[in-house]
């Protein structure tokens, strides 16, 4: 049950960066001489996707793992590991703040 937890995680944080990429590329394209770090935080955002999705890929038994080697990850390692992605979206998402419309909802919740 603990891995169906984890993979609906996954699902809600890889939704988040499909949300958060194409944002940031639209306010880079609006805001002359983006600083680099918008830059950076776009490839890390999608790095950190292509990650989820092998750990989802992982979680969901899509791929064939050797024994010795699905000893090594716990399922606590990953709950852990999800823990800090999600820290770090919100406080990536706090930062961000600055160019959302008064109303308008944070793209993480959208995003649930």
């Amino acid at each position: 049950m603990e891995a169906i937890g984890l993979a609906a995680s996954i699902v809600g944080l890889i939704a988040a960066s499909a949300k958060f990429i194409p944002w940031l590329i639209d306010i880079s394209n609006k805001i002359a001489d983006v600083p680099d770090s918008v830059r950076t935080m776009m490839l890390e955002l999608n790095e950190t996707s292509i990650i989820l999705k092998g750990v989802q890929a992982y979680i969901n038994e899509e791929e064939q793992v050797a024994a010795h080697r699905k000893s090594l990850i716990s399922l606590e390692n990953i709950s852990i590991t999800l823990t800090g992605f999600v820290v770090t979206y919100s406080d990536l998402e706090k930062h961000l703040d600055f160019v959302k419309a008064g109303d308008e909802s944070s793209s993480f919740d959208r995003s649930k």
